[in-house]
């Protein structure tokens, strides 16, 4: 498979399950696992994947807040629900996608 640029796909504060889930997915992309709040790595970032659950949604969008090309930020949960997904849009992320991750959909999120 080709590599695509040195962009990455940071995982920030994903649960095991679903950072290996898309690990998988992404392979073809150079994904990175991140749980530290480094600005430069954020910076870096193509696009960042976040969970819907707990702090790291608020966490990475006050980060990218303070960034001047903010990478868009896509939160990923475990549940389709609808108050998770309106959450999410409401702190500012891009797009909500629950598992099961379906490999067309996240090729047009990177798109």
């Amino acid at each position: 498979p080709m590599q695509t640029s040195g962009a990455t796909i940071l995982l920030y504060g994903l649960e095991p399950e679903l950072e290996q889930e898309l690990i998988g997915m992404l392979g073809r992309y150079h994904v990175k696992p991140c749980h530290s709040d480094d600005l430069d790595e954020i910076a870096e970032a193509r696009m960042v994947f976040c969970s819907a659950v707990g702090g790291p949604l608020r966490s990475i969008m006050a980060l990218t807040k303070r960034l001047p090309a903010p990478p868009p930020v896509v939160v990923v949960s475990r549940l389709r629900e609808e108050c998770r997904e309106m959450d999410a849009r409401d702190a500012g992320a891009e797009e909500y996608c629950p598992a099961p991750f379906d490999s067309r959909r996240l090729a047009s999120l990177l798109q």
